[in-house]
């Protein structure tokens, strides 16, 4: 720089200070200080200087423990220096709206409200451990790197909508938002990391495309008798969703998709119902929180406790049988290799489907169950038949002879060929109409006879189900 370059005469011992600081590269801390205010057209004015910096040496604002005077607009600036505030109080709200940064941290800083609508910032942004008393408003900015909201508080809304991170998004460390979570819209190039957070409003992610995986562990929703948590349409290869059992709020999984799907489907909250209606996902995860893997019953349990919901915005439990999740399970144990525990997510299916038919819905769902189970047991179609026919064989044989239909000759009394005649329908051996029964053993044929026509059936519809399938 020129060696008689000064900061301006007008300025305090702590603005003049700053000035030499950002010339030289480093760090100033105004903490233990007695002259901390720095006014906010100071430091505007000193990132607009195009006076020649000392040579070697980049610019860069750190400026740690100073009380920010005034309104504080740098809205359209195009600032290359790095911008660091750490633990700074600023009296008046910051304005970032169309502006382009570097780096841009404030961390551990006292703010009123932060707007930064259509904000860039190259490399690195972050709010870590600071408190804002009104809202965070980013609304379609672009981050080149992180975005960072680590140990932060904001008691008002925090505004992602249509923003672009191309690294990741950090919520993490007892982040703290008592407004909204705005994410409609977001495309994150990184992973959404959300460990510990608590939103004491919704969290709107509808649409949101989140690359490297969609991770909420310990995320403690607070919104009851409303949607607490909205990733309707999403989209991510991994999605770990494991809420705090203290939370209260639906949520809504309306035609999302997830890769891979992980959620503490044991510990669930039971404020939390579920809209699971189009929600697809590949694979199931092996293991959730270090566990033993959910059993297909607990799997089932979960849909039928907390899903499927209708209704929007207030979501209410929907009256009717919806077989998509049920499905929807079944496709993705299968494709991890467990293919008797998707058949077991598929009877049940059926087994409900059948009770929402009322009671002969419900009757010939029974039967289905017991006999071929729905199709996905077609052996035990085959014992039941040969349990029949062997005790059908056995008793037509105490009581035969019966009486010949006509006296001309016919077939000679065959009790086991009689049954078959008269177990399976469209078979015809001619033993059937040479026999003329009565009394007991009328009963017992017109018993034989229901009870093939229900196995015959039955089994069709198993295999016609099983063709389908495959």
């Amino acid at each position: 720089m020129a060696r008689n370059a000064r900061p301006p005469a007008r300025w305090n011992r702590a603005e003049q200070a700053l000035w030499h600081a950002y010339r030289r590269g480093s760090a100033l801390d105004l903490a233990a200080s007695d002259h901390r205010q720095i006014r906010a057209g100071t430091i505007v004015q000193l990132l607009s200087e195009t006076s020649p910096i000392e040579p070697g040496r980049a610019p860069k604002l750190s400026l740690s423990g100073a009380r920010i005077s005034g309104f504080l607009d740098l809205s359209a600036a195009h600032v290359q220096a790095p911008l660091r505030f750490h633990r700074c109080h600023f009296e008046e709200r910051l304005v970032l709206d169309s502006a382009r940064f570097a780096y841009l941290s404030l961390g551990g800083c006292q703010l009123p409200e932060i707007s930064g609508l259509s904000v860039q910032v190259d490399q690195w942004l972050g709010l870590p451990d600071s408190h804002v008393a009104g809202e965070v408003q980013l609304f379609n900015a672009r981050i080149g790197g992180t975005a960072e909201f680590d140990g932060t508080t904001i008691d008002g809304a925090l505004t992602l909508g249509r923003v672009v991170v191309e690294g990741s998004l950090h919520l993490r460390r007892r982040c703290e938002i008592n407004g909204k979570l705005r994410l409609k819209g977001a495309r994150i190039g990184g992973a959404l990391l959300a460990h510990g957070l608590a939103v004491h409003g919704v969290i709107n992610a509808i649409g949101a495309h989140v690359e490297d995986g969609l991770s909420l562990i310990d995320v403690t929703l607070d919104h009851p008798g409303d949607w607490g948590l909205i990733l309707t349409e999403a989209q991510t290869p991994k999605a770990v969703l494991r809420l705090n059992r203290s939370s209260a709020g639906a949520v809504s999984l309306r035609d999302a998709h997830v890769g891979r799907w992980d959620t503490n489907i044991r510990g669930w909250p039971e404020a939390c119902p579920v809209d699971l209606t189009g929600f697809t996902y590949d694979r199931l995860s092996e293991q959730t929180g270090g566990d033993a893997r959910p059993t297909v019953e607990e799997r089932l349990a979960w849909i039928q406790s907390y899903g499927v919901l209708d209704g929007y915005p207030r979501p209410t439990q929907s009256p009717s049988f919806t077989p998509r999740p049920y499905e929807q399970l079944a496709r993705a144990l299968r494709a991890d290799g467990h293919e008797q525990e998707a058949r077991r997510a598929l009877r049940s299916k059926e087994r409900l489907r059948h009770r929402a038919m009322g009671p002969l819905g419900s009757i010939w769902g029974v039967i289905q169950d017991v006999t071929v189970g729905f199709g996905y047991r077609p052996g035990h179609a085959l014992a039941w038949l040969a349990a029949v026919l062997t005790a059908a064989t056995v008793y037509f044989d105490q009581v035969g002879p019966l009486p010949r239909t006509t006296p001309s000759a016919g077939p000679t009394w065959d009790p086991f060929l009689y049954t078959l005649d008269i177990l399976i329908p469209l078979l015809s051996l001619g033993h059937d109409t040479a026999w003329n029964p009565s009394g007991w053993a009328k009963a017992g044929t017109v018993l034989l006879m229901v009870t093939g026509w229900v196995l015959v059936t039955t089994v069709i519809a198993g295999v016609g189900r099983a063709l389908k399938r495959q």
